[in-house]
């Protein structure tokens, strides 16, 4: 763990959408000191575990409700999360808010708390993905996430972003707002570097076509589906797509050799899955921001990338990555092959772009400025 200047920070960490919960301890851990504190909402007691090193009277848990009813009062009135907030805000000097996973419950409060203190918002998609959702199922999409998500954007003076291109997204249509730019912190943490948990579904298998991540449509999955099932030549590997999700397309195809882990895999199990692929694949239609990168980068596997800005201002020029035309299906299994082919590592990308140090140093820069800084908060 590395200690920075003593700030004392409230570090904030309520939502959990795919990724949420990694990127937030990746750089809670790394960004803690003898002031920081930490309120994180669990829906389980084992969310617990990745906070066990830092000091248990420092790390604030608020247990998400179970029942449907409790679940929508506090996406609205969260209130015993603002109590929190308050009560240490009195109690510890804090002198920054920092809001990690982007807090959609605090839309209807964020205001009054900014009246006391400095927030600074993580933003994770200025845009909203894409999606394809029965009615009720995007009515609730939006009323939870997209509204709050858009009206939070207009009611945080202060912003840090992951993405190049999302800076100059909210620079351009949030001009009254002060955006900082961080590097994205790698999603490795321990359990997934030390995994020795075998996953049961890819047990007898090896050098497949790897896709990993939650099911979605903006990740492509279909893509990569569609790509395997009409190029004969990627047939004699075996595709694997791994994460939970619904299903948006007919997976039906009668090619024995696709496996599909339709469920939420353990950080323990990633080290199996990975080290095993030949190539690891992310066919995205568009990425505001996004980690994955760092986990395949991590265990020196050839990656294939759709060619959509973010990706690029990430990975271009890299050993052991390839590009190919988002949407073409056939450009990408020219590109699969031929990194299957080649098999050249992608640790640099790792060592240079999902570094701790890297982040920790902006980050720390950008903390140092805020808090020293009044014309930073107005």
């Amino acid at each position: 763990m590395m200690t920075h200047n003593q700030h004392s920070i409230l570090f904030l960490a309520t939502e959990y959408e795919s990724g949420m919960r990694p990127y937030a301890c990746t750089i809670i851990h790394n960004m803690w000191n003898e002031r920081s504190h930490a309120i994180v909402v669990i829906k389980d007691e084992k969310y617990k575990q990745d906070f066990a090193d830092l000091d248990p009277e420092r790390v604030h848990f608020i247990h998400y409700p179970t029942c449907k009813l409790g679940k929508l009062v506090f996406r609205f009135f969260p209130n015993k999360l603002i109590k929190s907030i308050f009560r240490l805000l009195k109690e510890f000097n804090i002198e920054l808010v920092y809001s990690l996973t982007g807090e959609l419950v605090l839309n209807t409060s964020i205001k009054k708390i900014q009246k006391h203190i400095p927030v600074l918002y993580t933003v994770h998609d200025a845009i909203p993905h894409e999606t394809k959702l029965p009615f009720l199922s995007l009515i609730k999409e939006r009323l939870i996430v997209t509204w709050p998500q858009q009206a939070l954007l207009k009611k945080t003076p202060i912003k840090i972003t992951n993405s190049k291109a999302q800076l100059r997204f909210i620079e351009q249509n949030f001009s009254d707002s002060i955006v900082h730019y961080a590097p994205f912190p790698s999603l490795v943490n321990t359990d997934i570097a030390n995994g020795d948990a075998q996953v049961p579904e890819t047990k007898a298998i090896s050098n497949y076509i790897l896709f990993f991540g939650k099911i979605d449509i903006y990740k492509g999955v279909d893509l990569i589906y569609k790509c395997y099932c009409t190029h004969p030549e990627l047939q004699k590997m075996q595709l694997v797509l791994a994460g939970a999700g619904n299903y948006f397309f007919s997976t039906t195809s009668k090619i024995k050799n696709i496996v599909i882990i339709n469920r939420f895999l353990d950080d323990k199990e990633l080290a199996d899955l990975f080290s095993k692929a030949a190539v690891v694949v992310y066919p995205y239609i568009s990425a505001t921001q996004s980690g994955v990168i760092s986990i395949a980068s991590f265990f020196k596997k050839p990656i294939v990338l759709s060619n959509i800005d973010y990706f690029k201002e990430v990975a271009n020029g890299y050993p052991g990555i390839s590009f190919f035309k988002n949407g073409n299906i056939d450009d990408m299994a020219k590109a699969i092959c031929e990194a299957v082919s080649e098999n050249v590592s992608s640790e640099q990308l790792y060592k240079d772009v999902y570094h701790p140090s890297e982040m920790t140093n902006k980050l720390t820069d950008i903390i140092d400025k805020i808090v020293g800084n009044d014309d930073a908060i107005k």
